[in-house]
């Protein structure tokens, strides 16, 4: 395989419009790999769909491509990924949809890298780079016949999860085209969730543990974009250990770091009203709850150990304290029927 210098990554848009067509924040897994890749002496561009288009004269120039897609963006992820194969460029996909689905990624891609991508991408292009076989890295699939053969598929067991969060570096933005002041700083503080709801693909894909980095490092990063207007954090559960998001949020206080900012939470949050003061004295603004259901039927079948009540109460709390709440909702269990479904909908508020 001919020497590779550059890879070039996609974050394919959705068919279908959703909140990241209308806001843009492009998702930290493939700017941490194409800085963790600069670091490493590789040229890296990453392209967010959302944000603007793929120029294709630099797709055509990469010697790589990596693709990350969701489940409701991978068509368009399969889409270029068959693209940049049939020009001769190898193909390595990853994210949820191509870690869940590994053996149908592959029906468009030379390899996959499942869970948590930053050393087993590494280890690939040191592989191919070096004309060893793929055989003994973690995380990846491929097949065995190659480029020209396909062969059968193989599917390397995962290693373990990086513990160490902060050995990690900050994801470089710059390196995503198109990004700027128009669009929203993302900011991953940890990575899993100590719940296990049902029907949530977060601890299959990240653990059931909570890894989280330092609040230094979170300031670090926090300074970064001091002037900017807002920050989101892009945590699946941002205020799992509050003592340690008091802290984040103390330091932001202290530091003049003003800008607003919004995160994913749960709704006991506003149990803690130390906490509470701090989001709002902080400059939160808006906080991301996955509500799901008002049916409490549903609710136990998620195993979201959740009461409609406490969701109701939850929202009208963080309303006193001047932040929204952008409600979240999975419909359609089989605890649903269509009374259930129009009575979730009809408590939910119009306005949040």
């Amino acid at each position: 395989m001919q020497p590779i210098r550059k890879v070039v990554f996609i974050e394919p848009k959705s068919e279908s419009p959703n909140v990241y067509s209308r806001v843009h924040i492009p998702r930290t897994g493939a700017v941490l790999l194409a800085t963790l890749l600069e670091r490493a002496g590789y040229e890296a561009k990453v392209f967010c769909e959302d944000i603007a288009p793929v120029d294709e004269r630099e797709l055509a120039s990469a010697d790589v491509v990596g693709i990350s897609s969701l489940t409701n963006t991978s068509p368009r992820g399969y889409a270029w990924a068959d693209k940049c194969r049939s020009a001769g460029i190898p193909v390595v996909m990853g994210g949820t949809h191509a870690t869940f689905r590994p053996g149908e990624a592959l029906g468009h891609a030379d390899f996959v890298v499942k869970g948590e991508g930053e050393g087993p991408l590494l280890d690939l292009l040191d592989a191919l780079q070096g004309g060893r076989s793929p055989l003994h890295i973690p995380n990846l699939s491929f097949w065995t016949g190659g480029r020209a053969g396909r062969g059968s598929q193989v599917h390397n067991p995962n290693r373990a999860f990086v513990k160490d969060l902060d050995s990690l570096p900050i994801p470089d933005f710059r390196l995503v085209h198109g990004w700027g002041r128009g669009c929203v700083a993302s900011i991953m503080t940890s990575r899993g969730c100590p719940y296990d709801c049902t029907f949530c693909s977060v601890t299959a894909m990240l653990g059931r543990g909570y890894r989280y980095t330092s609040p230094g490092r979170v300031v670090e990063e926090l300074r970064r974009y001091r002037d900017w207007g807002y920050v989101f954090f892009c945590d699946d559960n941002f205020a799992v250990n509050r003592k340690r998001t008091k802290e984040i949020l103390r330091r932001k206080i202290e530091e003049g770091l003003d800008m607003r900012w919004s995160a994913q939470v749960r709704a006991e949050v506003t149990d803690d009203l130390d906490l509470l003061r701090l989001m709002r004295d902080s400059n939160c603004f808006n906080v991301y709850i996955g509500f799901e259901s008002f049916n409490p039927r549903t609710l136990a079948l998620y195993n979201k150990h959740m009461e409609a009540g406490r969701i109701q109460r939850s929202m009208e709390t963080f309303h006193k304290q001047g932040i929204k709440v952008h409600g979240m909702f999975v419909l359609g269990s089989d605890a649903d029927d269509a009374e259930s479904v129009r009575a979730t909908l009809r408590s939910t508020p119009s306005s949040s």
